[in-house]
């Protein structure tokens, strides 16, 4: 004690070097551990790297060849769909007067009665197939048009069904296009919601659903579905199909026909 009175300002200077050496010390063993641990975490990433590599298969060269080529191929059975839905699309379509339009409807109406009449097919009374909101009223001149072209369509479809010869046609049920709510091409939506932005943005097609009701017997409804999918003039897509018996319940052995017995 009387040497640190004695001599202030060395054992001041010893006490502060001692604290600085301290204090490296200190920071020096807490930076070890991060060391550690960086080194530990350095070893597991290299590691994982190194099974990475051993594992198969690894984004070398040739994987990522084969990759850009399968997504290469995909873009061109894209392209491929996107050409056949090209093929459907109609050179023009004809701008009727409404006029003009009914006419078409009518002579459209007499025909398919014609044909249903000649294959022994039952319709309803008034039957319009699908028009009858036009036979009391006529189309805006801004939606003929695309009626005109949906009118044969549906003709197409149905002169199809005329020739398989069904027993009945109960329904035709036409679900309105846009042109006929009333909707400016500007504020139709495109079928992923959004508003079209430019000519990239427009619909490959419009949807213009329909749904027929008929009676047939097994034959006639599987040649109608084949010459439906088989269409080269016009694009069909069946969402949905229901397939009901006449006859819910199962047969009786009263409703058996066996021949009967012959002699030799």
């Amino acid at each position: 004690m009387d040497w640190i009175r004695e001599n202030k300002f060395i054992s001041g200077l010893l006490g502060i070097t001692l604290l600085f050496v301290g204090g490296i010390f200190y920071y020096g063993y807490s930076e070890g551990d991060d060391f550690k641990a960086n080194m530990k975490k350095f070893t597991g990433l290299k590691d994982q790297h190194r099974s990475l590599v051993a594992a198969k298969p690894y984004p070398n060269v040739a994987n990522l060849k084969a990759r850009e080529q399968s997504i290469e191929e995909y873009e061109n059975a894209i392209d491929e769909v996107r050409n056949a839905f090209f093929e459907y699309q109609p050179e023009q379509m004809l701008k009727l007067t409404p006029g003009e339009f009914t006419d078409a409807m009518i002579k459209m109406q007499n025909d398919l009665r014609r044909a249903y009449k000649e294959a022994g097919t039952d319709l309803p009374d008034k039957f319009g197939f699908g028009f009858e909101t036009y036979s009391k009223r006529q189309a805006a001149p801004y939606a003929t048009a695309k009626l005109n072209y949906q009118l044969g369509a549906i003709q197409w479809l149905l002169e199809k069904l005329a020739e398989n010869k069904p027993k009945s046609l109960i329904n035709v049920r036409r679900e309105f296009i846009d042109v006929e709510r009333g909707l400016p091409a500007t504020q139709r939506k495109s079928r992923r919601g959004n508003q079209a932005a430019n000519a990239e943005d427009l619909e490959l097609f419009e949807a213009m659903p329909m749904e027929i009701t008929f009676t047939a017997g097994e034959s006639s409804m599987r040649n109608f579905l084949r010459e439906i999918a088989t269409s080269k003039q016009y694009l069909y897509a069946i969402r949905a199909i229901r397939i009901r018996n006449e006859k819910q319940n199962a047969p009786s052995a009263k409703d058996a026909a066996f021949p009967a017995k012959q002699e030799a």
